[in-house]
């Protein structure tokens, strides 16, 4: 788990600064960032795309949901360990009721958690980080580079 958490955070660090450098001169489009957004998650794709709010919100977002449904996976794998292979209601089948009881209301936060956040990732962050790159010029919208090659339109 440690290697997993490690891997991540590299991968956190050394995307913003690889597409850091090019951020200037080419635009990526939102295809690339929603897909590793919506496959591999943890803001990584809004990292790619160097938009450091999209990608930490994104994070902060995964952490959140993978902790609450760790959390209940803890609860339920307390409960399966202390059920009874007797028909008797004993403490153990109680106890075992309980931790299930515990369990579901972080599974079902965690999976709402994790849902609303892919969608966030995957539609809205990366659309609003090009968006606020390459604002409208009021007729249409137009990439700088391109705009200096054209040069100012004439005015009638």
């Amino acid at each position: 788990m440690r290697k997993i958490a490690i891997l991540l955070l590299l991968i956190a660090v050394a995307c913003p600064l690889w597409a850091s450098g090019s951020r200037e001169s080419k635009t990526m489009g939102v295809t690339l960032p929603s897909t590793v957004n919506l496959t591999i998650g943890f803001g990584i794709g809004s990292f790619i795309q160097g938009d450091w709010k999209g990608g930490l919100a994104g994070l902060f977002g995964d952490v959140v949901a993978a902790s609450l449904l760790g959390q209940a996976a803890w609860y339920s794998s307390i409960s399966s360990y202390s059920v009874g292979n007797d028909r008797v209601i004993t403490y153990a089948d109680q106890k075992s009721a309980d931790m299930l009881h515990k369990a579901f209301p972080y599974a079902i936060a965690g999976a709402g958690v994790l849902v609303v956040n892919r969608i966030l990732e995957t539609a809205v962050w990366p659309s609003l980080y090009e968006a606020s790159r390459f604002p409208k010029t009021g007729q249409a919208e137009v990439i700088p580079a391109i705009a200096d090659k054209l040069g100012e339109p004439d005015v009638v």
